[in-house]
């Protein structure tokens, strides 16, 4: 992972994608196949560390919010697959 200071751009894009890395854990406080949340900036990320996945090692981070309910439940969601595409189903 690098550094939290770390910016990236996407030079070959029509418009520019800044991504940032925060180190919030590190990677024994996290669950195979399971979301834990942490907190950034006031807002709540959930976490994934999916091991077996077709591409290898994964780790994703979205928000926590469930963009349906509103309830902030998504790194209690399940993992899985839907014609080979990583999906989280929430938990309501």
């Amino acid at each position: 992972m690098n550094s939290p200071e770390t910016t990236w751009t996407e030079e070959n894009s029509s418009c520019a994608l800044h991504l940032h890395w925060y180190a919030l854990c590190e990677r024994k406080d996290l669950v195979a196949n399971s979301g834990v949340v942490a907190w950034l900036d006031g807002k709540q990320i959930a976490l994934f560390y999916l091991p077996d996945t077709a591409q290898g090692e994964q780790l994703f981070a979205i928000d926590n919010r469930d963009p349906k309910s509103g309830a902030n439940v998504i790194g209690r969601g399940l993992t899985g697959q839907i014609a080979g595409e990583l999906v989280i189903a929430s938990p309501l």
